[in-house]
């Protein structure tokens, strides 16, 4: 069982918060689930939907970095995680790089006190980039390229052998190969009761949207 998740987030007091949502990871979520494969998507800065924005999206704590950490709980995110056999996180942003890592505090206080071996992968450019951090961290492996086939292929062997940390080299993934994003399952009513602009929000005669560029 994965959880694909995006952790809370952090601002600037003079920043306005928004929620996660990014549509990569729906499409790692697709292609799990088009895989045969138990897969979630939670955003952190909102929680699962139906969960009180009170204690999830305006739940404010002021960091010691003088950021404001917003998004559900360490306890909250502690019994969600889990839930779950496999981790992935998706980083796309440097200002979230200590996010990430308080996910990677979590995974490893839950293996540790409760007997659990909760594989913790992540993704994106900004993992990429600071992967040694990353590690360092406490992620067991980060995914550089497509992630749609990677992950599959990562979740397969893990759940083969769980005592070793699998690693999967594979040629890149072609578009027409990729499956839809699992749009359904984003909390896309929460995102509409806070009136933000999303992706996943399309007209409803429009069943998928993606925009391409290329230099």
């Amino acid at each position: 069982k994965v959880l694909v998740m995006e952790p809370p987030n952090q601002q600037l007091p003079i920043d306005t918060a928004r929620p996660n949502g990014a549509l990569g990871p729906a499409y790692l979520v697709g292609a799990l689930r088009t895989a045969g494969i138990e897969a979630d998507y939670y955003d952190g800065t909102v929680g699962w939907p139906g969960d009180s924005l009170e204690e999830t999206f305006y739940h404010r704590t002021e960091q010691s970095n003088g950021t404001i950490r917003y998004g559900a709980s360490l306890e909250r995110l502690a019994e969600t995680i889990s839930r779950y056999d496999v981790v992935a996180t998706s980083s796309i942003f440097t200002a979230q790089t200590r996010m990430h890592f308080e996910i990677a505090a979590l995974v490893e206080w839950i293996n540790r006190d409760f007997g659990k071996q909760i594989l913790l992968i992540s993704g994106g450019v900004n993992a990429c980039a600071l992967e040694e951090h990353f590690l360092r961290a406490g992620f067991d492996g980060v995914v550089r390229g497509d992630g749609e086939g990677a992950i599959v292929d990562i979740v397969k062997l893990f759940e083969a052998n769980p005592d070793r940390i699998p690693s999967a080299l594979r040629q890149p993934v072609q578009m027409e190969e990729i499956p839809l994003p699992a749009i359904d399952a984003f909390p896309l009513e929460t995102y509409r009761k806070l009136g933000i602009p999303h992706a996943g929000l399309l007209p409803p005669d429009v069943m998928f949207s993606s925009i391409q560029t290329s230099r």
